[in-house]
């Protein structure tokens, strides 16, 4: 059932699948998948994963980026300094190094979202022979 059909909320519905997970359903546990406790780390992921891509598509978010990068372009094509270029610079390779951040994140989530529809069954992955190059 999609979130919309039940009422409940995307993260929710993560938090479901994990709790159906109480333990690691590996045997002798397994670190990459489950946290303290036992309890699978894959839902903080993919509820971060949201957040990060939620912040991506706001307008607002969109806005102030596109707003930063034409007065740092501006400011820097009117620099009368060396100084003043390379501070710039570090401007704009701060700015994308957090874009790029939050990218990461978002697609992690994405990751950890279906590794967790594997979990439950839901997903299987073909055999590695089968798997097509990119």
């Amino acid at each position: 059932m999609a979130p919309a059909e039940t009422g409940l909320s995307r993260s929710l519905l993560v938090e479901q699948k994990a709790s159906h997970f109480g333990i690691c359903p590996f045997q002798g546990g397994h670190s990459a998948l489950c946290g303290a406790g036992g309890r699978l780390d894959l839902v903080s992921k993919v509820e971060r994963g949201l957040a990060a891509q939620h912040l991506l598509n706001n307008e607002l978010f969109k806005e102030v980026l596109e707003t930063l990068d034409g007065i740092y372009h501006a400011k820097w094509r009117v620099a009368q300094t060396v100084e003043a270029r390379e501070d710039l610079h570090r401007y704009v390779t701060v700015r994308d190094q957090f874009v790029k951040d939050l990218l990461n994140i978002a697609t992690t989530g994405k990751l950890e979202e279906k590794r967790l529809e594997e979990l439950e069954g839901k997903v299987v992955r073909p055999p590695m022979n089968e798997w097509k190059r990119a």
